[in-house]
């Protein structure tokens, strides 16, 4: 249920404001909300299906943003592979909670459990330390030294050595029926 409004809003906010922003909004989001479900007061399933709700907005904002961030970076030749790898991980966290839960749920307990979901928490720090913006977003709001820099990064050569257009071609305009032809 959350999908829908998540992937449109955080899709359109990381073409507003920059998807590595948007990318650490979320990952905040999501780690936030599920830490605040071990704050769950007895019989409060309103307020858990509220932070359900908001974890699952927060999820599905990340894969609106890192899909195109990650698509930037990688080289042609393995981005299904690095797409469908980053994809997993969506699953691959709910199978380590649930085949975990059993062995710490003793330990830690239901709220325990949640609190546990304030670690990704951690990823957002290091996004903003490790993670540049998209070069393609920099170009289109004219910031071309910082998009050098970004493709630097990835492409681990000088900045002074990589040549950019100044502005981005202008998209083509279709119907909304041509998705469909």
């Amino acid at each position: 249920m959350a999908a829908v409004p998540g992937a449109i809003f955080f899709g359109w906010l990381g073409d507003k404001i920059g998807r590595r922003k948007v990318f650490m909004i979320t990952v905040l989001m999501f780690s936030l909300a599920t830490g605040a479900m071990a704050l769950t007061p007895d019989r409060g399933w309103v307020y858990l299906t509220v932070m359900r709700f908001i974890v699952g907005v927060g999820v599905v904002g990340v894969a609106a943003v890192d899909m195109p961030l990650l698509q930037e970076f990688v080289p042609a030749a393995k981005r299904g592979w690095i797409s469908g790898l980053s994809i997993a991980l969506v699953p691959g966290g709910r199978l380590l909670a649930a085949t975990s839960a059993p062995y710490l749920g003793g330990v830690v307990g239901w709220r325990g459990l949640f609190a546990l979901g304030l670690l990704p928490a951690l990823l957002a720090f290091l996004i903003r330390v490790w993670v540049p913006e998209s070069p393609r977003w920099l170009i289109g709001r004219s910031r071309i030294e910082e998009a050098r820099r970004s493709l630097s990064w990835a492409l681990q050569i000088e900045p002074e050595t990589i040549v950019l257009a100044t502005s981005l071609p202008q998209p083509q305009r279709a119907s909304w029926l041509e998705l469909f032809k």
